[in-house]
């Protein structure tokens, strides 16, 4: 039985929702804020790499420990790490957009992956946040969102994308002690990923919710959000060039309820990912739902003992220390 295996996990189906995860565990959190931008990235040519050598150094799905690993699917290079149930979730968030690197001198996780979406021009959100169940931001007080002419027709889908959830439910179970009965009431934690307007499961209150999106497992919504359009059949609108390979970060869930958190390069020894090719990917895993994050040149992973892993380097081959809005905090539970 793998460690994952081992950890004590009850998968609930409520409404059509899917499953989420039931943990006996806590969680903490912190304000984030997150917003979408149009990224713009030139296509590195996939005959200027060495995909064939890549391909056969790497591995089809990450193995049953938990931790880092680096991976090569298909000429790009993809940092994993997966974490059991039981790992503390947090969220960070900075007045003044910065670096991943000073995210991580100002906390003790174990492992940080760049957050949500950010208008880096001024700095507020686009995407719902939820922080200790109370509405944190709203992206009807984003200006250059909401009076974007060219969004209306899609703001409604914007206002509706999707989420990683953090949710708190209480469960209540008969039990029995010398010869009587009585209730008792426990705290659990769920997570899951839907969209904004998703109401909870019975039982459960919405404590964190992380806007990104689109969702790419079990299914692909970027049509759903808005983030593309068609016209006659023909793509026209590509808010975050998806078909385009390209530095890539998301957050996953697995069946028995871990969590995974990916981040892809592209560099001069990697091609990137395309969002379809980033599915196939966690999907390879194991991965069962997966929330696309910023990517492009926001994308960053600092691992255990302050590495850090940029998703984009210059044109002298030096990381791209881009600064951005909000992370997502994963603590060992063993620590």
């Amino acid at each position: 039985m793998s460690p994952r295996n081992s950890w004590l996990v009850l998968a609930l189906l409520i409404l059509g929702l899917g499953s989420v995860w039931l943990l006996a565990r806590g969680v903490s959190t912190a304000w984030i804020d997150v917003e979408e931008h149009e990224a713009a990235s030139a296509e590195l040519s996939r005959s200027e790499l060495k995909k064939n050598k890549l391909d056969r150094l790497g591995a089809d799905s990450v193995d049953s420990a938990y931790g880092y690993q680096k991976r090569y699917f298909k000429g790009a290079i993809a940092h994993v790490v997966t974490q059991p149930p039981t790992v503390q979730l947090s969220i960070a968030v900075a007045q003044e957009l910065a670096t991943i690197e000073a995210f991580a001198e100002r906390t003790n996780a174990d492992y940080i992956i760049n957050g949500g979406f950010f208008d880096p021009h001024n700095g507020k959100t686009t995407s719902h946040l939820i922080s200790q169940e109370q509405t944190v931001s709203d992206p009807a007080d984003n200006e250059r969102l909401i009076n974007n002419s060219n969004l209306g027709q899609y703001m409604a889908q914007i206002l509706n994308r999707s989420e990683f959830r953090v949710y708190r439910c209480r469960q209540a179970s008969v039990v029995e002690r010398g010869g009587l009965e009585g209730s008792l009431t426990e705290e659990a934690v769920v997570y899951d990923i839907t969209f904004h307007n998703a109401p909870p499961p019975d039982g459960c209150e919405i404590d964190t919710a992380i806007g990104a999106g689109p969702q790419l497992l079990p299914a692909d919504t970027s049509w759903v959000e808005g983030f593309i359009d068609y016209d006659d059949g023909i793509l026209f609108r590509d808010a975050i060039g998806s078909r385009q390979p390209n530095a890539r970060s998301a957050i996953g869930l697995y069946p028995d309820g871990a969590i995974a958190l990916i981040m892809v390069e592209k560099s001069a020894s990697s091609i990137g990912m395309t969002l379809l090719e980033l599915a196939d990917f966690a999907k390879s895993l194991g991965i069962t739902k997966l929330l696309n994050l910023d990517g492009g040149s926001s994308s960053a992973l600092s691992v255990a003992e302050r590495q850090t892993y940029f998703g984009l380097v210059d044109a002298a081959d030096n990381p791209i220390r881009r600064p951005i809005k909000s992370v997502i905090l994963l603590t060992r539970a063993d620590r």
